[in-house]
């Protein structure tokens, strides 16, 4: 498997304007490399602008990810990759960092070592996305939402 990560930083505008960057960057990578699924780190943060803006992106990736042809997203919880990779679901950014590193990755921030994360924990334990994603399921017959 090839994969590429990186970061994408969308700051010096609106929370609209973020918004729409965001969504046309997903998007744009979803329908380019015919992505089929994405994980999205759920948003965890103290503050009402920080906040918003993190639940904001996750929902407008959700959106534009499902909009370009992804069969699904998922909302991962910020201690799996942890958990999985470490052992410790409280791990520091720095034992992250060193885990990828050592598994012979080079992130060269912890954001693109989260990303990183977020995939590895996935394709060791599948199942972790499903149990911590808190994702909503439709119910066939009524399309209501269902947890």
């Amino acid at each position: 498997m090839i994969f590429a990560h990186g970061t994408e930083h969308f700051a010096g505008h609106s929370f609209a304007r973020r918004f729409s960057k965001c969504h046309s960057f997903v998007s744009g990578m979803v329908a380019r490399h015919k992505i089929c699924t994405v994980l999205i780190e759920k948003p965890f943060h103290r503050g009402e602008a920080a906040t918003r803006a993190g639940w904001g992106f996750a929902g407008v990736a959700e959106a534009a990810a499902s909009a370009a042809g992804a069969a699904r997203s998922l909302l991962i919880n910020v201690q799996t990759p942890k958990r999985v990779l470490t052992g410790r679901g409280h791990a520091s950014k720095e034992e992250m960092i060193a885990t990828i590193t050592a598994l012979g990755f080079t992130p060269g921030t912890d954001h693109e070592a989260d990303a990183i994360g977020l995939l590895l924990a996935y394709m060791e334990d599948p199942t972790c996305a499903k149990a911590t994603s808190g994702a909503i399921k439709r119910s066939p017959r009524k399309g209501r939402a269902k947890k």
